[in-house]
């Protein structure tokens, strides 16, 4: 589980993010959980570069 700064209403205040990441045949799939679309894209695209990296840096 992640904290996540978040302003609300003019006030900084903390969001929780859960997920479970799984490499399987080189797909990743990724299960979110109380994750609110302000993040959605940019923890996704994140994340998938991540992964995408590690990846290919483990095949070589």
């Amino acid at each position: 589980m992640v904290l996540i700064p978040k302003e609300m209403d003019d006030k900084e205040g903390l969001i929780f993010w859960t997920s479970t990441l799984r490499v399987t045949s080189g797909m990743l799939l990724l299960i979110r959980e109380h994750l609110t679309c302000l993040y959605r894209k940019r923890l996704q695209k994140s994340l998938a570069c991540q992964l995408g990296n590690r990846i290919k840096r483990s095949r070589q």
